[in-house]
């Protein structure tokens, strides 16, 4: 196991790894997760609170390890002897076109980008420190 301290790309450590291990006693979402599987590099990680589950289903499912050194140990032991097949439908769930299909509306927004590219502050006048600004144009970024 190698320690090599912070990079600003760790992608080409990781796509060359044996196997990433996560051991986090919670976790958000778990990208790193996602990005290693996209590498092809096998995970092995504790099973806690978050993300994680949701995304090693399946045969990624045997990288999970419960919340306790030796269990974890155990799971890195059999990843790094025996890792899962890394099937690429299993991460089609985590796409961005997939994502954004279940959570954008595609329809209301296509109207926007026919219109014109800025918006307006509410207000007339807006304060900042105790002066008065003038109304500005505001970039409008959608997505």
């Amino acid at each position: 196991m190698l320690f090599k301290g912070f990079h600003k790309n760790p992608l080409p450590w990781i796509k060359h790894a044996r196997m990433l291990v996560l051991s986090s006693d919670s976790e958000g979402f778990g990208n790193v997760i996602v990005e290693a599987l996209l590498l092809n590099t096998p995970v092995a990680s504790t099973r806690c609170p978050g993300g994680v589950t949701e995304i090693l289903t399946g045969e990624l499912a045997r990288g999970l390890a419960d919340l306790n050194g030796p269990a974890l140990a155990q799971t890195m032991q059999s990843i790094y002897h025996n890792p899962p097949v890394i099937e690429q439908s299993a991460l089609e769930k985590f796409s961005v076109i997939r994502l954004s299909a279940s959570t954008v509306s595609w329809p209301r927004l296509t109207p926007l980008f026919n219109q014109d590219r800025t918006i307006y502050e509410s207000n007339a006048f807006t304060e900042h420190r105790g002066r008065r600004l003038q109304r500005r144009k505001i970039p409008c970024a959608v997505l």
